[in-house]
């Protein structure tokens, strides 16, 4: 990886994202506006997994 990021952050948090869970939860979402859902019934939150630390070896 690129030392160029910590300039700016000593320490940085990578996160895994569920690209099937979030495209599946957006075609809710979207369906549901097209049905008429109201959108605060739309919305939801997923809990990342793996979040990861990481620091530039001194």
């Amino acid at each position: 990886s690129s030392d160029l990021l910590h300039l700016f952050r000593r320490e940085l948090l990578v996160v895994n994202e569920n690209f099937r869970l979030a495209g599946a939860e957006l075609a809710r979402s979207v369906l549901g506006w097209i049905g008429g859902a109201t959108p605060g019934s739309l919305q939801s939150l997923s809990e990342p997994t793996g979040v990861l630390a990481y620091r530039r070896p001194d």
